[in-house]
């Protein structure tokens, strides 16, 4: 897995524990809610009680959210890291060897300087004519 993807799971993996957790609360918040309400009857007797919520709606709403959300996030790192894509490196100018070129160099100035005497100092020829 490359850093990008380690680093879109990391993201998505933060974002569903947080929406799950959303959906928990949600889940707890509509449970409260539906026991607060009652059942109006058409007659002189007593309001029933209120239905007992789903079992399924505990585990359901906190899925479905991180669910979605780890889609959502692996969506958005995907788009963005093709947005923010490297560009492509400029073509290398074809067929030159630096490092040929330079041993030519130093060759060529070595023969040169074994060719002839060294005027300033002396160099093997003697010292210098005036």
């Amino acid at each position: 897995m490359t850093a990008a993807g380690k680093r879109a799971a990391v993201h998505a993996a933060i974002a569903a524990g947080a929406l799950a957790l959303v959906g928990v609360m949600y889940a707890e918040l509509a449970s409260l809610w539906v026991a607060g309400q009652t059942v109006q009857r058409a007659g002189p007797g007593p309001a029933a009680a209120a239905p007992a919520v789903s079992p399924q709606l505990r585990w359901r709403l906190p899925a479905a959210m991180a669910a979605g959300g780890f889609v959502l996030v692996l969506l958005g790192e995907w788009a963005l890291s093709r947005w923010r894509a490297p560009v492509a490196p400029a073509a290398e100018p074809a067929g030159r060897d630096f490092d040929r070129e330079a041993e030519e160099k130093i060759q060529q100035l070595l023969r040169e300087a074994e060719g002839r005497p060294d005027t300033k100092t002396g160099g093997p020829a003697g010292p210098a004519a005036p």
